[in-house]
């Protein structure tokens, strides 16, 4: 998955990823999941919702949401539609049946149905936004989802012998079947996301302050959630010979490369010079690819990150988890039970995500928490809950 600020030049990067890897003899799928869908603009050639032939082993698509919708959503959009046109006309109830962040959730289930059909798949994701609601999407609507499923029909039951004196119309079995099987395939998807054999997303960026940083923020956010980020695309740098008008720049470019090659490591980053022309068409994008990859091939992992590792020492047990680019004071902890509640502060947003506890830490307590900034590092010390003492004692 290419993931980035807008206009940093990620959908060159997915779609020269991609000319590479079919040109290695991987079958391979380039997907947008941006609204703003521009890899027609860069290929210089039509693309639909369906894998449309770019050229040999290569295919590229563009997720419409409205036919998606269409095609795998009958019974939850019939119901969706029918609750509205209680209230309002029914041609606004159709479109009020497009959920929010439909964008996101189509994405996700698009993995999971597509993704024994090819060797590669890659995905042209929307701007960073976006793009983090559309890697939240399995974890959060495979814990909570289910659990709310059971909670409605439950519901249903009991309110339907009383069901036309409602005011609004009660789902049926497929109804919750349907959604049910949507969220199955939610949290699939969501395994192979974070299963860094297969997957990993690679971060685009411009050597510029606002990029850089933006970037940054996003590795935050991969770690935080287990996502494996196996490479750093530093895109449109200027090479040797261009003329003293631009000399600033460069100089602005050397210190960012820099500060991404340090920050960032052991990561490979890999940097793409400014083209004289525009990158449009296969030609310059396989140009392009080549500078990124040289002679290897796309489709392998560059870098295997461990997102959080348990060690045992005479304090109890030691949760490691790494939070980069982050200071002393911008973490807070809660725990309730075996759920760990994380709450990440960034200089634009705040993180929050909840962890279910690995088995070798369920029934112990977080009694202390330190962030190690040599590492970046948040070091969390679990022991045995008071009550699990008490019993041992008793034993005793």
């Amino acid at each position: 998955m290419f993931m980035g600020k807008g206009g940093t030049g990620k959908t060159s990067s997915a779609l020269a990823t991609g000319i590479l890897s079919a040109d290695k003899g991987h079958r391979t799928l380039v997907i947008s999941t941006d609204a703003g869908h521009s890899i027609p603009d860069a290929l210089g050639t039509a693309v639909g919702n369906e894998p449309t032939r770019v050229s040999d082993n290569l295919y590229a698509m563009e997720l419409d949401a409205r036919s998606e919708v269409e095609r795998n959503w009958g019974s939850i959009r019939d119901y969706m539609s029918a609750f509205f046109a209680t209230k309002l006309d029914e041609n606004l109830a159709a479109e009020l049946s497009q959920m929010p962040g439909i964008e996101e959730l189509l994405g996700v289930l698009k993995i999971e149905e597509l993704g024994n059909q090819w060797d590669v798949m890659i995905l042209d994701s929307a701007p960073t936004g976006q793009a983090l609601r559309f890697l939240a999407v399995p974890e959060v609507m495979g814990r909570f989802g289910l659990e709310l499923i059971k909670l409605q029909r439950t519901a249903t039951k009991l309110l339907k012998p009383m069901q036309s004196m409602l005011p609004i119309p009660i789902p049926d079995e497929s109804v919750y079947a349907q959604a049910e099987g949507m969220i199955e395939k939610l949290k699939r998807a969501g395994a192979i996301m974070r299963d860094s054999d297969v997957s990993s997303i690679r971060l685009v960026t411009n050597p510029e302050k606002m990029a850089v940083m933006q970037t940054q923020r996003n590795f935050t956010f991969m770690n935080l959630f287990g996502f494996n980020v196996d490479m750093v695309v530093l895109n449109r740098f200027f090479p040797e010979g261009v003329g003293d008008y631009f000399s600033r720049w460069k100089q602005i470019q050397k210190d960012y490369t820099q500060a991404v090659e340090s920050s960032f490591y052991p990561i490979p980053v890999r940097k793409v010079r400014y083209f004289q022309n525009e990158v449009v068409g296969v030609d310059s994008l396989r140009e392009m690819g080549r500078e990124i990859y040289g002679d290897s091939d796309p489709s392998s992992v560059f870098h295997k990150g461990k997102p959080f590792d348990i060690t045992k020492d005479e304090s109890g047990y030691v949760l490691r988890l790494q939070i980069p680019f982050i200071a002393k004071g911008d973490v807070q902890l809660s725990q309730e039970g075996d759920m760990l509640s994380i709450s990440v502060k960034t200089s634009a947003t705040v993180y929050d995500r909840e962890i279910a506890l690995p088995k070798i830490l369920e029934g112990k307590e977080a009694v202390s928490a330190k962030f190690d900034e040599g590492t970046s590092s948040l070091l969390i010390t679990f022991k045995r809950a008071l009550l699990e003492k008490c019993k041992s004692a008793r034993r005793a």
